[in-house]
């Protein structure tokens, strides 16, 4: 048995044994109250008081008593104090206060029965379960498999009335501080949640919890989306009767410590708020900074690979070209690879453009038509080979602009308009169907006769700035999407991932220029979708 085992539950008059000098002032006075003819309810509860009042059982047991029980909270205090100046995790300051409580339980300083803690699982704010987190009980009197079955009892989804409205109470909403059992409906919806934590703590299945505990709990919220809200709730024994209920010495002393780690947990929860934001602010920046960088390199070592692989298989089929010179399936094969070494060799000139964002370059002077028809190589496969679209290009006009700015990240803006809009136009062909007007989902849409990709230059080379309209003849942009669809993980395509036209915008922005939406539609231009690209001839030097 564990040696605090006994707890100190009320007891006859007779074996009270009230040798306090203050248990003779009140038993004169009573005598005194006796004597007199007074009331007999007065009578009545006088008796009562008598009867289970005990001066030894009080909270104030003198000075040197005061000092001795109360320098393990002075120490408690301290450690809570410390632990905000610090910075310390607020998990970790939970788990602390938790231990702390436990080592006074064991040391019969502590009245607690039980605590523990119940944490609210959400998922975008919609309510999931609750889920029991620590807990401790007086000499472990609250066994593993009941810690279990309580446990379990809280995580089927039913919102509890009672912890619903903890958790949910607002500045004003009273603590329950120190509150007997019987009270604690009168302003909570209890309804019994905790009282056969009560019966396992005292080892009375029979017994009416409500008359035999009292309870502190407070809600410690968090600011953090990620972090569940909780409450931590301690229960007491009732020293005293059901006329007249009584707390043990430790309770008060425990609700000034929650009330400290509550403003510690708020504390340290806004730092860790303010932290994040810091961590992600510093986070963007090293994107920002080293994103390009990252995405050149990797991109680089992968292409490569692969040019590598293509050469190693050109050196192979050439060997056997000698051996079988004619075979007409040999020499497609060996054209298809040197078009693989090329496709891959224009790919690092995009990935290069990339890289240019790490550092500043020098400006380079170039002919318009010389940056579109590099575009138009880099995305022939995709376009005209995959997608079976045309492009149709004002070349003349292009080739009598000339232009002095950045040429890669232009040539990178120009790719992502192309490949947007062939993607578009192929995710709006109708699927090809059989003869039963059955999908045949193997094979792709059949191309129309009308897809295409325009490219028109709207600006003379004598302007101070270059104007390019590419249209399409893909699927119309709403309206209320105009905009939207310049937005970092907008898109309104089926396997789009909505960085490409936000990678344009912010390229542009760089460049000096800009990129919107423009119908066709409205200019009289045969075509559904449109991106109106605008930035000035010549850039200044950053």
């Amino acid at each position: 048995m564990c040696r605090h085992d006994r707890l100190h539950l009320p007891q006859p008059r007779s074996i009270i044994n009230h040798s306090h000098p203050v248990d003779h002032v009140v038993d004169e006075v009573l005598k005194a109250v006796f004597a007199g003819n007074v009331p007999p309810d007065v009578r009545r509860r006088a008796h009562e008081i008598q009867n289970s009042f005990s001066f030894k059982d009080a909270t104030y047991l003198g000075p040197g008593a005061r000092r001795a029980s109360g320098q393990e909270y002075d120490e408690w205090i301290d450690e809570i104090f410390r632990s905000i100046i610090a910075g310390h995790w607020r998990e970790e300051v939970l788990r602390n206060f938790m231990r702390r409580l436990e080592i006074l339980i064991e040391r019969g300083k502590s009245d607690a029965l039980f605590a523990l803690v119940v944490e609210e699982i959400r998922d975008g704010g919609e309510f999931v379960h609750y889920r029991l987190g620590q807990r401790i009980s007086h000499c472990n009197r609250i066994h593993p498999d009941h810690w279990a079955k309580f446990g379990q009892q809280l995580r089927d989804g039913s919102e509890r009335p009672f912890f619903q409205k903890l958790f949910d109470a607002g500045p004003d909403d009273p603590d329950i501080a120190v509150w007997q059992a019987r009270y604690i409906s009168s302003v909570y919806p209890y309804q019994g949640e905790i009282d056969s934590l009560v019966r396992q703590s005292i080892k009375n299945p029979n017994l009416a919890p409500l008359d035999a505990f009292w309870l502190s709990c407070i809600t410690l919220k968090s600011e953090q989306a990620d972090q569940p809200d909780r409450l931590i709730l301690i229960a007491y024994p009732d020293y005293g009767t059901p006329v007249s209920p009584k707390a043990g010495r430790s309770a008060p002393h425990e609700w000034r410590m929650m009330m400290l780690l509550r403003i510690a947990y708020r504390q340290l929860d806004h730092q860790l708020g303010n932290l994040d934001k810091r961590i992600n602010a510093h986070r963007e920046d090293l994107i920002r900074t080293l994103g390009p960088g990252i995405l050149a390199h990797e991109l680089h070592t992968q292409l490569v690979n692969l040019h590598d692989i293509n050469v190693g298989l050109a050196e192979e089929i050439e060997r056997i070209l000698q051996a079988r010179p004619d075979d007409p399936g040999i020499l497609s094969l060996g054209g298809r690879v040197i078009d693989a070494i090329q496709e891959t060799t224009k790919v690092f000139q995009v990935v290069q453009g990339y890289n240019n964002m790490m550092r500043a370059r020098l400006l380079e002077s170039f002919m318009l038509g010389e940056v579109v028809d590099e575009a138009l190589a880099l995305t022939r496969g995709r376009v005209e080979g995959y997608a079976k679209t045309r492009v149709l290009v004002e070349r003349s006009r292009a080739h009598a602009i000339s232009v002095e700015s950045d040429r890669a990240l232009l040539l990178v803006v120009l790719v992502n308009v192309l490949v947007n809009g062939a993607q578009a136009i192929q995710e709006a062909r109708e699927p090809p169907r059989d003869r039963t007007g059955q999908l045949i989902r193997a094979a792709e849409p059949a191309p129309m006769d009308g897809d295409k990709i325009m490219i028109l230059v709207e600006s003379e080379p004598e302007d101070d700035s270059v104007v390019l309209l590419l249209a399409n003849t893909g699927p119309e942009v709403l309206p209320e999407h105009r905009e939207r669809i310049f937005t970092r993980g907008f898109t309104t395509r089926k396997t789009g991932h909505g960085q490409g036209l936000y990678l344009c915008r912010q390229l542009m922005e760089y460049l000096g220029g800009s990129i919107v939406y423009s119908d066709p539609v409205a200019r009289n231009i045969n075509a559904r979708a449109g991106f109106r690209l605008e930035f000035s001839r010549r850039r200044e030097p950053n």
